[in-house]
């Protein structure tokens, strides 16, 4: 069979991966500085907390900014880096129902849509709601128009 020497020729040929999802994951992620307020770290609107990062902040203390490590493809974590120690502390969004496999994408798309209703300022439970709507709006229209 023509198609099995084929398949046989490439798994010999092909080498082994090069790297696995979770060791590509900093490959995709974004880098930018931020300070930390309040034992907290406000990204995209959300915020962002833990012990380790909370005593951090009191030890370099307000004006310092810290290097931030996030996925946009997932605002659930970040990293923030500790010059002192010299390592990434994963920090979790307050939000997590909100926030976990949410990406930046998505997240402006409902956090503009929310500020356009409320017309101030803008909660973790209004973007919840718009998430929800979008995401009810968005299913209503392919039962509707079937499959786009």
């Amino acid at each position: 069979m023509p198609a099995r020497l084929w398949e046989a020729a490439l798994s010999s040929t092909v080498g082994p991966r090069l790297w696995d999802d979770a060791q590509a994951c900093p490959l995709l992620e974004r880098v930018i500085q931020r300070h930390i307020a309040s034992g907290m770290i406000r990204l995209h609107g959300l915020l962002y907390a833990c012990g380790d990062v909370r005593s951090l902040g009191e030890t370099l203390g307000p004006a310092h900014p810290v290097r931030v490590a996030f996925n946009p493809d997932d605002l659930g974590h970040i990293r923030v880096h500790d010059p002192i120690e010299g390592r990434d502390i994963v920090t979790p969004a307050l939000a997590q129902d909100y926030a976990c496999g949410l990406s930046v994408h998505k997240h402006t798309i409902i956090h503009r849509a929310a500020a356009a209703a409320a017309e101030g300022a803008v909660g973790v439970a209004a973007l919840e709601r718009t998430r929800c709507a979008i995401r009810d709006a968005t299913a209503f229209a392919l039962t509707r128009h079937g499959d786009i």
